[in-house]
């Protein structure tokens, strides 16, 4: 099992095409701005949120992608349909469970300013490579998920831009496995709602991140 898991910690490009992955983090919810673990649960973008999507459609207006990738959470969804009614984009938008958010058991809908003085938290913060949240998942194996869905995305597509829709912490642990960052790094990243972050994929070569957490303004290099 951990020689598995140690499989998907790299992204690993398509033999002959290139492949530009637009990680998209979702819009901002009510629970976004009270600061409570959200999950799976079904929480709707707010007014700000449905907003940020609609820049973020104008930031990749010019991206003609050979798939629209979402999270199966509801927010994700949301934030998938208003890019590509915004960006007039005709691809379907696919559902593909491993790019869902963390599953973090008996923390979801807790607020973070509950969970300040538990022991449990402070060992997430000081050493999230060993956290298994409380009868949720452990952040390698949500690593091997997200990172093996998007090899196994890239490995059946040939080459193209593929629009990747899903959650703050799925597109970190993206980005920290294009740089080859250890989980120990995870609390080093960070991504904002309805934020771009670009990661090129190149046969035989390390991945390269082309931009992060962009917001606004247009994105180069596509």
């Amino acid at each position: 099992m951990e020689g598995d898991l140690l499989k998907t910690s790299k992204l690993v490009p398509h033999p002959r095409q290139v492949t530009d992955l637009l990680l998209v983090r979702h819009g901002q919810t009510d629970w976004n701005v009270e600061r409570r673990i959200q999950g799976w649960r079904p929480v709707p973008l707010n007014a700000e949120g449905r907003r940020q999507v609609r820049g973020c459609a104008t930031l990749l207006g010019q991206v003609r992608p050979v798939a629209i990738i979402s999270s199966p959470v509801a927010r994700t969804v949301e934030t998938a349909d208003v890019l590509k009614e915004v960006a007039g984009w005709d691809a379907p938008v696919e559902l593909v469970p491993g790019l869902g958010e963390f599953r973090m058991g008996d923390w979801d809908g807790v607020a973070l300013s509950e969970l300040q003085g538990q022991p449990s938290w402070r060992d997430y913060l000081d050493n999230p490579a060993e956290t298994t949240f409380p009868s949720g998942e452990a952040l390698v194996a949500i690593r091997a998920r997200a990172v093996g869905a998007v090899n196994d995305l890239v490995a059946a597509r040939a080459g193209g831009s593929l629009v990747v829709v899903s959650h703050g912490g799925i597109v970190r642990l993206l980005l920290m496995a294009a740089y080859g960052l250890p989980l120990s790094s995870y609390h080093n990243t960070h991504v904002d709602n309805a934020s771009v972050t670009h990661i090129r994929l190149v046969p035989t070569r390390p991945a390269r991140v082309m931009a992060v957490n962009r917001c606004a303004g247009p994105l180069n290099a596509l």
